[in-house]
């Protein structure tokens, strides 16, 4: 297509992936349960999936949303930055959006040219030479993890956050421990293209007990409960029909990651194993 031409190539739409998805019975019968208790959003189902991803990251806290780019907005307004983020020049157009969403300047860093991710020398380039920077946010390209430990090592050094988008990175493992637990918080998606699919959602993840409890009432407006608001938040809440499909695409997580790892062998021969 030219200059955003909506001609049509095909009679019919081609599909960019066709999401693995959980035998359509053991949805329904999740569909049931809300059926019997009228609750419809942010209810059991999320508990659960959050409860399910905390013990399988490790370590962490788990907090569901709508989706990764509302999760990446929330978690910057949680940590109340200001200034210039750092982020690699390649990327999903979401992870720049989501700054810009909090008035914080992007800087694009440059990306290693073997894994695409988030070059450590480019952001130490910028940290040395820049005084208005708050933070990194990572991106883990397709999946595969970038250099976590050192990016850490760097953002404790200059006093910065660390913010990764992992959007692609549930399942993956990076020195022996699972994407989620790196940083200040780790944001995934559950969109269709992702390992665990719901429809729409997202995961924020962060060892920081106090920023999970901003975010689980960032995600309802910022009301804590007595509906008197002490943050502005968002709708951002992820449904019990979502859950309820997450919960089932979770189960096949491990086993969708064995695939994608025997794949990538067999394609570059040295295998790129998230």
């Amino acid at each position: 297509m030219n200059g955003g031409s909506n001609r049509k190539h095909f009679d019919e739409m081609i599909p960019i992936t066709k999401p693995t998805l959980p035998p359509l019975e053991e949805y329904r019968l999740k569909l049931e349960l809300i059926w019997k208790t009228g609750q419809i959003t942010n209810g059991a189902l999320v508990r659960e999936i959050e409860a399910l991803l905390e013990d399988y990251i490790g370590d962490t806290h788990c907090v569901a949303v709508a989706n990764n780019t509302i999760g990446l907005i929330l978690a910057l307004k949680a940590l109340d930055l200001k200034g210039a983020v750092i982020l690699p020049s390649f990327t999903f157009f979401a992870t720049a959006h989501s700054l810009i969403w909090n008035d914080l300047e992007p800087v694009f860093a440059e990306i290693d040219e073997r894994t695409w991710n988030l070059s450590p020398a480019s952001v130490r380039g910028f940290l040395e030479k820049r005084d208005d920077i708050c933070a990194i946010m990572p991106v883990h390209v397709f999946g595969n993890p970038c250099q976590v430990t050192e990016l850490e090592a760097m953002a404790r050094t200059y006093g910065v956050k660390l913010v990764f988008d992992a959007a692609h990175a549930l399942g993956s493992e990076s020195s022996g421990r699972k994407t989620g637990g790196f940083g200040d918080a780790e944001v995934f998606s559950l969109s269709p293209t992702k390992p665990v699919v719901a429809g729409e959602g997202g995961i924020v993840s962060t060892s920081n007990g106090h920023l999970a409890d901003i975010l689980r009432y960032a995600r309802d407006y910022g009301n804590d409960g007595d509906y008197d608001p002490s943050f502005i938040g968002l709708n951002a809440r992820l449904s019990e029909l979502h859950a309820a499909l997450g919960l089932g695409s979770l189960g096949l997580l491990e086993r969708g990651v064995k695939h994608r790892n025997e794949v990538a062998k067999q394609d570059t021969g040295r295998g790129c194993v998230i």
